[in-house]
């Protein structure tokens, strides 16, 4: 079954919000680009935790935090 997604934002704190036709949130679909990227790096052998800096697109820095498996902006 195809899924109708309307509306997809990118948030410079690095989560995402996808929404329906009708405005509604789907949070099945709503992964943070920030995680996924992690986790595609990590993929690739890339010791995430070990990056010096990680920029995000609103100049702020992040901190990969994995005991957690999240982030945490500065």
């Amino acid at each position: 079954m195809e899924r109708q997604v309307k509306h997809l934002f990118f948030f410079p704190n690095g989560n995402t919000a996808v929404m329906d036709e009708a405005g509604q949130q789907i949070p099945d679909l709503q992964k943070s680009w920030f995680l996924m990227y992690v986790e595609f790096l990590q993929s690739k052998g890339v010791k995430v935790e070990d990056i010096a800096e990680i920029n995000l697109p609103n100049g702020k820095k992040a901190e990969y935090l994995k005991d957690v498996h999240n982030w945490r902006i500065e």
